[in-house]
C-alpha cells in the first residue's frame, strides 16, 4: 500500500473540512515538547514609544448573488468585517495558542456558521481557503487577513 501524502489527503477533503483540519493540526502540535517553550513572536515587542499594531484599510464587500452559497459567502464576509480590526490587533499581540482560543470562541460563531454553510462551493473556494488560513493561529497574519478582504471584495 502506498503511503498517503498530505496533498493527496487535502485534495480528498471537502473544502469546509480543511479549516477544521488545520485547527486540529495546530492543536496537536501544541502538545509537542518544542511547543512548551515560550512562543516566538515574529512581531516586534510593543513599547510605549514603539510601533503601533498594523491596521487593515477599509473593506468594501463585493456583490453576492441571492443563492444559498451567495448568502452564506456574504454572511461570512459581513461577520469578517466586524472582526477584522480586532483581528489585526490580536495577530500582532497574541501567541498562536491565544489566537486559536479566540478563533474558537463566541466572537467567531457567526463566521464559522457561514463558512460551514458554504461547504465546498467551487465559486467561493478562494474565500473558503483564505478564511481557513486566516483563522488558524500558526498562519494568522495581516497578509492572510488581506487575502480574506480581497476574496470578500471580489464577491461572485
Amino acid at each position: 500500500m502506498r503511503p498517503l501524502r498530505v496533498e493527496h489527503v487535502m485534495r480528498r477533503l471537502p473544502l469546509a473540512v480543511i479549516p477544521a483540519a488545520l485547527l486540529a493540526l495546530a492543536a496537536c502540535s501544541s502538545n509537542t515538547p518544542a511547543a512548551s517553550a515560550p512562543p516566538a513572536s515574529s512581531a516586534p515587542a510593543a513599547t510605549a514609544a514603539g510601533p503601533a499594531a498594523p491596521t487593515l484599510g477599509p473593506l468594501t464587500l463585493g456583490r453576492f448573488p441571492s443563492t444559498t452559497d451567495g448568502r452564506a459567502a456574504k454572511g461570512l464576509c459581513q461577520a469578517w468585517a466586524g472582526l477584522r480590526a480586532e483581528y489585526a490587533a490580536n495577530v500582532y499581540n497574541d501567541s498562536p495558542d491565544q489566537l486559536n482560543q479566540w478563533f474558537s470562541g463566541p466572537a467567531w460563531q457567526q463566521a464559522r456558521a457561514e463558512a460551514g454553510q458554504l461547504g465546498n462551493a467551487a465559486a467561493y473556494s478562494g474565500l473558503i481557503a483564505a478564511y481557513g488560513v486566516a483563522t488558524v493561529g500558526d498562519t494568522a497574519s495581516v497578509d492572510s487577513a488581506r487575502n480574506v478582504d480581497k476574496a470578500c471584495a471580489a464577491g461572485a
